[in-house]
Parts: C-alpha cells; structure tokens; sequence
C-alpha cells in the first residue's frame, strides 16, 4: 500500500513539474493535451510552492484562447467547482483575473455556475475589490453587476465584498491611488462605503484630505504652463448606463475584435482622418445646400416654401453642429499643443485629477451628511461612520466615540491618532476642502487636535492660503487667533518654529531665510500686538523662539552665499580687465594730424566704445555688490531685504557686463572679418554669443527665485502631505 502511494506522488510530482515546464517555456498546445488527456489530475494539480494550479498561471500569462480552451474542458467534465480552487494565498483563478486587468478572462469564468464574486482570500480581499485596487474600473463594474445578478442583493448587502479584513474597502484604495473616475463608480454602485473607516479609523475623506497634489491649491505652474492650464477644459465626470445597460456596455467596449478601422491608427492619424472626414462632410452639405437652393429659384416661391426652407435651414444646422464642434476642437488642440508647446498631456492629466477630486470630495461630502450621525459640539468629524461599531466589535476591541477630537482608535496591530477631515485639510493646505467644508458645516471649525484648532495647525505648518481663508471670517478674528495649545503657544509662536523639513518653495538656504522672515512678519501683521509679548510655558516669547530655531539656517545662508559671492567675484573681477584694456583700445588707430580716431564716423566704433564702457561699469558694480556680500555680518535681519537685494544686483550687473563684453568683441573685429566673411559675418557673431545665452539659462531659475523672493509679500508652501 505504501508503494501505491509513493508511486501515485512520484506521478504527481513528475505530472506537476511536466506542467510548470510547459507554462514557463509557453508551450500551451502540450497544456491543452494533458489537460484533456490526464483530466481531473492536471485539472487540480499544484504546480508550485505557492500552491497555484495550471488555471492560475494561465490566467496570468497564457493567451486568452488557451484560458478558454482550459475552462471549456472543466465545463465539460462538469468540475465547475475547479473553477474556484484557492492557491496559498486564498485566490481563485477570478483573483488572478482581476488583478492583472483580463476582462475578457473575468467575463469567460464568472458566467458559469457556481460563481465567486465574493470569495475572498486570506487578506479578506474579494476580486472585486482588487479590481479596484489595480484601478479596473470595467472589471469591477461588471463583477459588480455579475455579483449582484447571481445572489439577488441589494446594494448595501454587497458590502463585504469591497471590503478588507483591516476594514480598507475599495473606494479607499481608488482614493489612494487616485483612480477617481474609479471611485466616482464605486460611489454610484456602493454609496454606503462612502463613509467607511478601516481599523486606524480613516475614512476615503481622509485619504482626499491627504493629497494636496491633486487639488488646484496644491499644483504649482510656470507662467507658460499656467497659460495651457486655463485654456483646457474638462468635464465633470458623469454616468454613462444604468446598471441594467452597464453589463452589456462593458463587454461591448472591451470586445477587440469590435474595433473599427481608424481605432488601429494612432492618434495623430486619427485626427487627421477626423478632419478628412468633417471636411468632407462639410463640403457635401455645402454642395447640396446649393442645390437646393438652385431648384428653389427655378420653382415659383410662395409664403409656404419659404415657411419650409427655413425649417430645413434650421434642420441643417442641428444636423451639422457636431462637424462644426469638431472643426473647433481641432483648432482649439493644434492652438494648445502646437502654439502653446509641448506638456499638454500632462498638464490636461493634472487638471483632470483637478477637477474629479473636487467633485469626488462634493460627493463623499454629500453622502456623509445624508447617512451618517454626527456632533460638532463634542468634536466629532461630520465623516463618521455607522460600521466603525461592527468592525471593531469584529476585531475584539471596544469601540470609541466615532472620531472623536485626539481620539485614539484602537486596532489589534497598532494605535493611530486620527484629524477631523477639515484639519487634515488645513494641515496640508487644500483650500478647495476647508472652505467647503466650512459652508457646509460651519461648526467644524471648532474641531481641535492634540490641542491646536484650525488656525495653529495653519500657522505651524505654514500654510498661508488657508490661514488668510481663515482670517477672512469674522469669528475666526473674534475668537480662534486668541486660543493657544496645551503648551501655551499662540499661532505667532508656531509661525516662529521651523520643521525639519524645508517647506518652501525656493532653493537655497538664503532665499528659505528670507521667506522665513516674510513669513513670520506676514503672521506678526494678522494678529494682535500683545502676541509679539506673550510667553509660553517655556517662558519664551514668538521673538526668541524665532532666533533660537533659525540659527542653524542663518548660518548655511551665510555659507550658501559666501561661496555664491565668490565665484560670482572672481568672474566679474576677470571682465572688469578684459573690459579696462578693450576701451583704452582703439580700432583703426588715430590720426596723427587731428589726433581722432581714423574710423570715427564709422558706427561700429561707437557700439565698441559704448560696450566697453559699459561692461567696465557693471563689471565693477557686481564685484563691490558681491564684496559687500563677503563683508557683511549676516544678521537674520540682513536676510529679509539687505542681502538677497545686493545678491540681485550682483547678478544683473554680472549678466549686463558679460554682455556688453560680448558686443564690444564683436564690433572690434568687425573691422577685421567685414571684407574676408561678407554676409557670414553676422552669423559668426551669434554663434560667439551662444556661451552669455548659456549662462543665462543656467542662472536664470536662480535669477528669477531671487526676484520672486524678494517682491513676493507672502511665501508660497511646498505642500508636502501628511502620510497616512
């Protein structure tokens, strides 16, 4: 008996390993052939140590005819249940499926009987929320749907199957990885997640609440960029089928062999064959509008005919307003990509996220304030959740007020303080969210962490646009600018503080210093005079605690500036003799007689005598800026206007001098090359010039930061979120 058994393990594990040879060289044909030939031994067989079986790895890699021959053979022996043989991990073949984006595959199982739309692996994660967690959203629309015609439920019923055993539902990974046209579907099919929490008590609000990034507050443009920006358009995420239609609709846009000739193009040729065809169109209309017009005059008019040609005049333009749309749109994107440069698409994709996160927030926002119980009073976030009771009862922990204000949730892995949505949204600086939140739910602004309202997390974490928001309502005046935190610190001593992490916007330690200070008087100027005086516990004033934590970025400013200042010098102090010897240097020489130049009516001579001077003269004004730079103290207050002032000066003088050097060269040996080069002159002297062009666009960022720093009142934040 023994030997029975060893022998059917070594057939197992030979059969197991032809198998895994097979699939790793693709040799589908000999899959299939031992598929029908060895049946149910092939069928269940594990073929690896991670306990998958041949469906499994065929769904991840094999063409989808070979899938479907596969399954065609477990339909045939009627071993439906094969369908939905688990590896180690708890997935099924429909797992796989779902995960690596196969929606023909998810179509081709889910049909049969027997179907597991809600088998979920040992995680807790069901196929359909890994649709949602790689971001699919036509697989997960059609599980969905497949889900809900199998087991007749309705919607909320459905639950479970979008969540995981952490509580992370789909609509938090959507969020997350920021599918939002993902989650503006799971919102339709699924509102009741809309206020789920996981086991750290975070809800799809608080993850929205996390990225500044993909709102407009927290997207910074160049001027040409910002130009593209307002010229796209894009609309607002809408539904296209009813769930009846939805099925139908998926599995029609996803069938390939559905595609129509021009699909295969790409899209530039697309658009070319788009606007052949609206040409031709339009030309055909023309034409036969003409015709008609024609046959009009030769047939006698009366007031009934004219009644009728206006009607078709009418008839004709609705008819043709989608050719004249597309002749538009046409224009309208060779003007954007074309005339505007390169970056469209990128640019069109933020907007994009722009524009969906704002209306994902309104939704969730919406959903939250129908459905869920909430307290402002008692500092509760207006997101709660009515499952937060049944997870943690779940998970064996007693369950706290639902986010309460510096309430720790507690889980089985770890303890993790959870914000009121509208503070994380002041934290990170979304504008978008505080503001309306705050019309939506005025009392919010009350809600507090670790002690600190709305209007110190503002100031401590140097959001500006939020605090001015802020500073624009009345009780916000009246009342929170006067609250200080458990430490007695007011919002001017936090303003004072500075973080580890840098958070402006700007390099260089001497333009963060000076930005600092902006900052720190922007915030003096908001609040009563009295908080310049006020102590803490630590018996220290906004003023003390500003000096004793900039120290250490005064001195790399320094640093940052004297080795700035000395390359500069060195440069500078070279023109300035290479400059001095060209002017005392004349073209053509002098006339002895009169004791004038010989080329003086000559204009060259002038341009070479004025560049001369001028490189000379602002040579030696950036090599005294740039020395008043090395001999200064460099005090904090020297870093708000005296220094970054003398820095800009410096480099305007350097670029001027460098310059005109450049145009005195050139008009001194014009003299030389005007005969020999003739008409090639002119483009010799522009190829000289290409090292001051170099050096402008390599100092130009610089340049520019120094200008926008030193005429910019208030400093801009770097927008970094806080991870959740």
């Amino acid at each position: 008996m023994e030997e029975d058994r060893d022998s059917l393990l070594k057939h197992e594990n030979e059969l197991a390993l032809n198998l895994y040879k097979y699939i790793m060289t693709g040799e589908w044909k000999e899959i299939v052939e031992m598929y029908e030939k060895h049946t149910l031994s092939a069928i269940t067989t594990r073929i690896n140590t991670s306990g998958d079986t041949v469906l499994h790895a065929a769904v991840f890699i094999a063409p989808e005819e070979v899938v479907q021959q596969l399954v065609q053979i477990i339909i045939k022996l009627s071993l439906e249940s094969c369908l939905w043989l688990i590896n180690n991990d708890g997935n099924t073949p429909l797992h796989v499926a779902a995960s690596t984006g196969r929606l023909n595959i998810c179509i081709l199982i889910a049909r049969y009987e027997g179907f597991s739309g809600d088998a979920r692996n040992n995680i807790g994660e069901s196929p359909i929320f890994l649709a949602a967690f790689h971001g699919y959203k036509s697989i997960f629309l059609y599980l969905h749907l497949q889900f809900l015609e199998f087991y007749d439920k309705d919607l909320e019923s459905a639950n479970p199957a979008y969540r995981r055993n952490d509580g992370e539902t789909a609509l938090h990974w959507a969020i997350r990885w920021e599918y939002f046209d993902l989650a503006f579907e799971i919102l339709r099919v699924e509102p009741s997640i809309a206020y789920a929490v996981n086991e750290l008590g975070i809800t799809p609000l608080h993850l929205l609440a996390s990225k500044p990034s993909v709102f407009r507050s927290g997207s910074h443009f160049g001027w040409w960029k910002s130009i593209i920006y307002h010229c796209i358009y894009v609309e607002d995420l809408m539904h296209e089928a009813t769930h009846k239609e939805l099925i139908d609709s998926v599995i029609e846009k996803i069938d390939k062999s559905s595609k129509t000739e021009d699909d295969n193009f790409p899209e530039n040729y697309q658009t070319c064959i788009r606007f052949y065809q609206v040409l031709r169109n339009t030309a055909q209309s023309v034409i036969e509008r003409c015709r008609d017009r024609n046959a009009d005059v030769e047939s006698p008019s009366n007031v009934t005919e004219q009644s009728e040609q206006k009607e078709s005049l009418h008839q004709f333009l609705r008819r043709h307003y989608a050719d004249c749309f597309s002749i538009f749109h046409l224009l309208y994107t060779i003007f954007i990509r074309v005339i505007l440069g390169l970056g469209y698409e990128g640019i069109r994709s933020r907007k994009r996220k722009h524009v969906y996160s704002v209306q994902i927030m309104k939704i969730l926002m919406e959903t939250t304030s129908k459905d869920a119980k909430f307290d402002f009073t008692s500092g509760m976030d207006p997101h709660q959740t009515k499952n937060q009771q049944e997870l943690l009862d779940k998970e064996g922990s007693p369950a706290p007020p639902p986010f309460p204000d510096n309430t720790t949730q507690h889980g089985n892995k770890r303890n993790e303080k959870t914000e009121t949505t509208i503070l994380l949204a002041a934290r990170n600086g979304i504008t978008e969210m505080v503001e309306y939140i705050l019309n939506k739910f005025p009392m919010a602004i009350d809600n507090k962490s670790e002690g600190q309202n709305i209007v110190l997390l503002a100031a401590k974490n140097r959001q500006t646009h939020v605090l001015q928001l802020l500073l624009e309502q009345e009780f916000v005046k009246r009342k929170l600018i006067h609250e200080v935190d458990t430490d007695e610190n007011n919002a001017l001593h936090l303003a004072a503080q500075i973080g580890k992490q840098r958070p402006w916007l700007i390099p260089g330690a001497a333009l963060q210093m000076q930005w600092e200070i902006k900052w720190y008087e922007f915030v003096k100027d908001k609040m009563p005079q009295h908080f310049c005086y006020q102590v803490n516990k630590e018996s220290k004033t906004p003023e003390e605690i500003f000096t004793e934590s900039h120290e250490d970025l005064v001195k790399q400013g320094g640093e940052w500036l004297n080795k700035t200042s000395e390359s500069c010098s060195v440069v500078a102090a070279l023109i300035a003799t290479v400059a001095f010897a060209s002017s005392t240097t004349i073209p053509g020489n002098i006339n002895e007689e009169n004791g004038k130049p010989n080329l003086e009516s000559h204009s060259m001579l002038t341009i070479f005598a004025a560049s001369s001077l001028i490189a000379l003269c602002f040579s030696i004004t950036a090599l005294f800026s740039f020395l008043a730079i090395l001999t200064s103290r460099y005090e904090q207050k020297d870093f708000h206007r005296d220094l970054p002032k003398k820095l800009l000066l410096g480099l305007t003088s350097l670029l001027i001098s460098i310059t005109s050097m450049l145009i005195s060269f050139c008009a001194g040996h014009y003299f030389m090359l005007k005969n020999k080069l003739k008409d090639k002159v002119f483009p010799v002297y522009a190829a000289t010039c290409l090292p001051i062009v170099f050096f402008a666009i390599q100092q130009l960022p610089l340049y520019v930061d120094i200008v926008w720093a030193i005429y910019k009142k208030v400093p801009r934040s770097s927008f970094k979120a806080v991870s959740l």
